[in-house]
């Protein structure tokens, strides 16, 4: 086995006590013939995250390699990839997976470094994996696919047919993840540009083994915060700056297809504002053509009465929950 750290998973974590025992597990029990080191980041939780991460630390001391917080890091807009992650990364290779979530395939690893070490042009290796909807609590296989594929940098614009895969599935050149362009900073959140960059750089594949467990609508993730129409709106409004921005420091390569991304956020935008004048904009277009006459109908009620809006968002997702339980 080869001495130098060939992989290094950065894991952060925050109140993850009900989680991040299975996140340990999947790390802990990786079939490798190389090493690989856990950087693990806890931001100051409060609920227990930290014992048992410290159990892991003291039964895995050559894996194991925590940063437990006293004061809660990004409350203060402290960049914790920045400031604690990249400067301690050994590894050739980087790999991500939030306390939150979970591997279930004991050579996840290996199966990755076995394909970027065989592909030089390859920059980005992902899996495919099981979604787990916390808030209704169903198994959903959004980024489940049939055979291995190549990704192209277009698809992760667009987030083609939904999100292409979860950060827990990914392992990246370490230069992808440390070297880190201008224009990430536009962006609020790190994973997307993060993808964008890797596939800008080189080729990005995506393997049909499903290894992983991405939970949505865990408690404090950024899942649960986007059901905030306030922040959905901040956000939204940001991500349209952002690509603007990407746009601009690429050249203008990918212009169409940002252009189209940018028309969808500001169509969505629109819906989350309740600004039919706007959404009216759209009648002709693809995106709005794709609802059926009942979406179309409760969004122009949302529109004019907004009280309505919450009954309407809790109907659907009652509706959603009995089809997919069926």
């Amino acid at each position: 086995m080869n001495s130098e750290i060939m992989v290094s998973i950065c894991c952060m974590t925050f109140n993850h006590a009900k989680y991040v025992r299975d996140a340990l597990e999947g790390f802990v029990n990786q079939k490798t013939n190389f090493k690989y080191e856990v950087l693990i980041h806890d931001d100051a939780s409060t609920d227990g995250t930290q014992d048992i991460i410290k159990e892991y630390e003291e039964k895995y001391p050559d894996i194991i390699k925590p940063i437990y917080q006293t004061e809660n890091q990004y409350s203060q807009r402290v960049s914790i990839k920045k400031n604690f992650q990249i400067p301690r990364v050994k590894g050739k290779y980087v790999t991500l997976c939030e306390g939150d979530d979970y591997w279930t395939d004991p050579c996840k690893l290996q199966k990755q470094v076995d394909f970027l070490e065989s592909h030089p042009e390859y920059t980005l290796c992902a899996t495919a994996c099981t979604w787990m909807n916390l808030r209704d609590n169903i198994e959903q296989n959004n980024f489940i696919i049939e055979k291995d594929m190549d990704i192209p940098v277009e698809d992760i614009i667009l987030e083609k047919n939904g999100r292409i895969f979860p950060t827990v599935s990914i392992m990246v050149r370490q230069e992808i993840y440390t070297v880190v362009p201008e224009w990430f900073s536009a962006f609020s959140v790190g994973d997307i540009p993060l993808f964008i960059n890797a596939g800008i750089i080189g080729k990005i594949r995506m393997l049909a083994d499903n290894t992983c467990v991405y939970r949505w609508f865990a408690s404090g993730s950024w899942t649960v915060s986007m059901e905030s129409n306030d922040y959905r709106v901040n956000f939204k409004k940001r991500f349209i700056t952002a690509f603007e921005t990407l746009n601009k420091a690429t050249n203008y390569k990918y212009d169409e297809t940002i252009k189209k991304r940018i028309a969808h956020e500001e169509f969505t935008l629109a819906i989350v504002q309740n600004d039919w004048k706007k959404i009216r904009t759209y009648k002709n277009s693809d995106e709005w053509k794709e609802y059926s006459f009942t979406e179309k109908f409760n969004i122009f009620l949302a529109c004019k009465f907004p009280k309505a809006k919450k009954v309407l968002t809790g109907m659907y997702r009652k509706i959603r929950r009995f089809k997919q339980k069926t």
